[in-house]
């Protein structure tokens, strides 16, 4: 799709005040009519670039797994015999088939019954979908990363306290451990909220990963303010904040010289738990928009460092409409592009 076609696409969805007028379908999956914002970042575009197998973290407050539109994108750990009780592949975690509960400290990373029920734990199940929903299914959404396997890293409100910060760099040692490429983090915390101490430990995990090859992205937040939250501010990690479909920043949005770019935050339709689909909305669901295109470029370019995709995907994003917002002095390199990012 020319880069001309998109903006031109992109202005038609700028009067809309309520969700989006539905789009011609571009896959089989009968909501992605409701997915035009995949149309105007070039998503569709992308998805023959690609084929590779990807591993991407899910860093949240765990994940429906038997969703339909999910239970076949899930990671598996192959070196686990499920419920057997045994460390098999001697990693330090038990039954660690699908990836980590570091609230509980067990290999439980779906949703409990009560949890299934409560909207406080649709989260990490929007992300996922957001990221990798089985795509040309016949069913639900589509995704912009049909080709990744999602790792389950329970324990959303990693960032509270100090012992939360310890399980953050556990898990991302985990994700090393388990050949992650791309860590997304819809989560975040207030500038000023824990010491330098434990910023300290929050920079020197996020270091780990990008020296063992992960790319991790994390949302802006979603104060309107010009600070943003750790860790996206960390200088490794890619910082999204969100843009409406027309390309306008969310009044919601975090800003400032920390961002690198910015996605959709508003009415992104995805998976819910239960095997439901409805609207995401914050820099929570803008992030895992950007984890997708990460996961898409180093599949492409399996030998790229996290910050060659980060690059690519900056170089590429066409720009944000500032001009109705002239509080933003800094905004990233814009809103980011499928189609021109995995352009050969």
């Amino acid at each position: 799709m020319l880069r001309g076609g998109i903006l031109l696409f992109i202005t038609a969805f700028a009067a809309c005040s309520g969700p989006p007028s539905d789009v011609r379908p571009f896959s089989n999956d009968p909501l992605s009519v409701k997915q035009g914002y995949m149309l105007a970042l070039g998503v569709p575009d992308g998805w023959p670039r690609a084929s590779a197998p990807v591993i991407v973290a899910v860093l949240d407050n765990g994940i429906d797994f038997e969703h339909p539109d999910l239970s076949t994108r899930i990671w598996v750990n192959s070196n686990e015999v499920p419920g057997n009780g045994i460390d098999d592949d001697g990693d330090g975690h038990v039954d660690d088939v699908h990836g980590w509960n570091f609230l509980d400290n067990d290999g439980d990373v779906g949703l409990s019954a009560a949890e299934l029920r409560a909207s406080d734990f649709s989260h990490g199940t929007k992300v996922a979908g957001t990221i990798g929903a089985e795509t040309n299914n016949n069913q639900g959404v589509a995704s912009g990363c049909p080709v990744c396997t999602m790792m389950i890293l329970k324990g959303r409100d990693f960032l509270r306290t100090g012992t939360s910060v310890a399980s953050f760099a556990a898990a991302i040692d985990y994700a090393i451990a388990h050949g992650v490429r791309v860590l997304n983090v819809s989560d975040g915390v207030r500038v000023g909220s824990i010491s330098d101490e434990l910023v300290s430990e929050l920079e020197a995990a996020a270091q780990r990963a990008e020296q063992a090859g992960i790319l991790i992205v994390a949302s802006a937040g979603n104060e309107g303010s010009d600070t943003v939250l750790w860790p996206a501010r960390i200088p490794s990690v890619l910082a999204v904040a969100a843009v409406d479909w027309s390309g306008v920043p969310a009044s919601f949005t975090n800003f400032g010289r920390e961002v690198a770019v910015a996605a959709p935050g508003d009415y992104i339709e995805t998976t819910m738990p239960g095997g439901k689909y409805g609207y995401f909305g914050g820099t929570s669901a803008s992030a895992p928009i950007v984890t997708a295109l990460a996961g898409m470029l180093f599949s492409e370019h399996p030998d790229w460092t996290p910050a060659q995709v980060a690059a690519r995907i900056e170089a590429t994003a066409h720009p944000a409409k500032l001009e109705s917002r002239p509080d933003i002095g800094s905004f990233g390199a814009g809103v980011v592009n499928f189609g021109d990012a995995l352009a050969e």
